[in-house]
């Protein structure tokens, strides 16, 4: 700062020209940022500097985000859709056009996702593990395999579920529900 109170500039320092601060492409979509990032996780799984199975459970978790995606995000923005609201986000997009841009990109995603398990299914087989649906069990693997699910599944989301605070809608002031995860791990105890 000069004496005056001005601030000092060199001839060759460049004029930041004034801008609007609340100009939409000055702002990242919150959904579409989300998504980016849930597909740079996605893409650890076709990393092969991880291990086979690490890059399996990339692709897991990648499913998992995306299925939390929709329990919270795009129900809440199906529900301003329904209740007509039309008040517009930071980067300048009403809750109709945010959908539509989300479902496109999720529509990709899940593409991607999809021929990512089908090229780990390829590596798994050739280290002799294969992914199969229940029905392709003989009785036998599939009372071994409820078996060993339920035990497992139960403890881990106990676990899981007694660190797990509830989850709000941006789009309500009620709380969601309780996760899956816990609804699983009651329902496996009931039993």
């Amino acid at each position: 700062m000069s004496i005056t109170g001005q601030p000092l500039r060199a001839d060759n320092d460049p004029v930041v020209p004034d801008f609007d601060k609340k100009n939409p492409d000055r702002f990242f979509n919150r959904e579409l940022s989300w998504l980016a990032f849930n597909r740079r996780v996605m893409e650890e799984a076709r990393n092969p500097a991880h291990p086979l199975l690490e890059r399996l459970r990339f692709l897991s978790i990648s499913g998992s985000n995306l299925d939390e995606f929709f329990m919270v995000r795009v129900a809440g923005l199906e529900g301003q859709v329904r209740q007509g609201i039309v008040v517009k986000s930071p980067d300048g997009k009403t809750p109709a056009e945010q959908l539509d841009d989300i479902l496109k990109e999720i529509d990709n995603l899940q593409m991607e996702q999809q021929a990512s398990l089908a090229v780990l299914q390829q590596y798994l087989a050739k280290e002799d593990i294969l992914i199969v649906r229940p029905a392709a069990l003989s009785r036998e693997d599939q009372g071994l395999a409820a078996e060993r699910h339920s035990t497992s599944r139960s403890s881990r989301c106990s676990r899981r579920c007694r660190s797990t605070r509830p989850i709000r809608s941006p789009s309500s002031p009620i709380w969601a529900s309780r996760s899956a995860c816990s609804w699983k791990a009651r329902r496996a105890r009931s039993r």
